[in-house]
């Protein structure tokens, strides 16, 4: 019992939609846009639907078809960084 005092005591932060208590704020403010703020991302494709641009992601490239594969590319960090790194490259040569 004693212990479970002392955890109860270390969670400082409460989330005002839900009341759920958390021991760091950077957790509490995730639990509140993933809970309470963010409407779901969704696949255009499928309907599959997750909280984060990097689920889809990994959902996009787990699929075989040409739709998914092509969507895949426009959202992946991976990608973006490959492309900007190309452009910089041929603008760095003006």
């Amino acid at each position: 019992m004693e212990n479970f005092e002392l955890q109860n005591e270390n969670l400082k932060y409460t989330c005002p939609y839900c009341g759920r208590k958390f021991r760091a704020i950077f957790t509490m403010k995730k639990h509140i846009t993933v809970n309470h703020l963010v409407d779901n991302i969704y696949c255009p494709y499928c309907g599959y639907t997750c909280n984060y641009t990097r689920d889809l992601a990994i959902h996009l490239m787990n699929k075989d078809d040409e739709y998914h594969r092509n969507l895949y590319f426009l959202i992946s960090r991976k990608y973006r960084r490959l492309v900007n790194k190309k452009l910089f490259m041929e603008n760095k040569g003006d």
